[in-house]
């Protein structure tokens, strides 16, 4: 027997906007004005690809990242302290909100449909993005690791989360782009589960226990919501249920 859905849990980073997309604009500036290579050298290419690689899909401390940075490429002015101090800002710079995103939490919003945000990472560089991209206008609901003390996929986190939105995890739908720290998590609290796949295929390596839901983009939410699809959109994907 289907369950309902009476409220949302997103993650932040490349499930409510293109964290790999942001980064990558991020490198292309980072060695055009920082490492001074021009976008036709060859070099400028391999720099970004290299970069990319170092980051480990966010995964790498800063401060790792910035070190071996540095160590390839000597010309790279400024201390890595320094490199620390400006990247927040500048990467920020890089972040857009997809318009069938804005589409689905404005809709959720005036709907009075509740939903959350659950993120992991350091208290002010996720405050940041989210004040950026207008999150803390549209929820108050919003657990960030390093304040809460707990991260995903660990419960105290979630299970807060679910309070502050007043519903049982069984009637709470939790959508993220990590296996184990997203789908995991929020399984192992008796949450519902989609996955947003970004063009992966789910393998029982990824995580035990598949998510109810596999979808391309947060638009497919919509159908299951009750909510009409965003004009713009191609219609193209189709939500998948396990």
């Amino acid at each position: 027997m289907s369950r309902t859905i009476q409220a949302l849990l997103f993650d932040l980073d490349d499930t409510l906007y293109n964290r790999n997309t942001a980064f990558r604009n991020w490198a292309q500036a980072f060695a055009r004005d920082d490492l001074r290579l021009a976008e036709d050298d060859p070099r400028y290419q391999e720099a970004i690809e290299q970069i990319i690689v170092l980051d480990d899909w966010g995964y790498s401390s800063r401060e790792t990242l910035f070190r071996k940075i540095k160590e390839v490429h000597p010309i790279l002015q400024g201390s890595v302290d320094q490199l620390l101090q400006t990247y927040p800002q500048r990467f920020i710079e890089h972040i857009r909100l997809e318009e069938e995103t804005q589409y689905l939490l404005t809709a959720l919003k005036a709907a009075g449909f509740p939903f959350g945000i659950i993120t992991n990472g350091a208290t002010s560089r996720q405050l940041h993005k989210i004040q950026t991209l207008g999150f803390d206008q549209l929820t108050s609901c919003i657990f960030i690791s390093e304040h809460f003390g707990y991260s995903k996929p660990d419960s105290p986190i979630f299970l807060a989360a679910a309070a502050c939105l007043g519903h049982e995890t069984k009637n709470i739908l939790f959508i993220g782009d990590n296996p184990q720290k997203d789908i995991w998590g929020a399984y192992q609290v008796g949450m519902q589960t989609a996955w947003l796949h970004h063009q992966r295929e789910w393998s029982v390596e990824l995580a035990e226990t598949p998510p109810d839901y596999i979808i391309g983009s947060l638009g497919e939410l919509c159908p299951l919501l009750n909510i009409s699809r965003s004009p713009s959109f191609s219609g193209k994907e189709q939500i998948s249920s396990n």
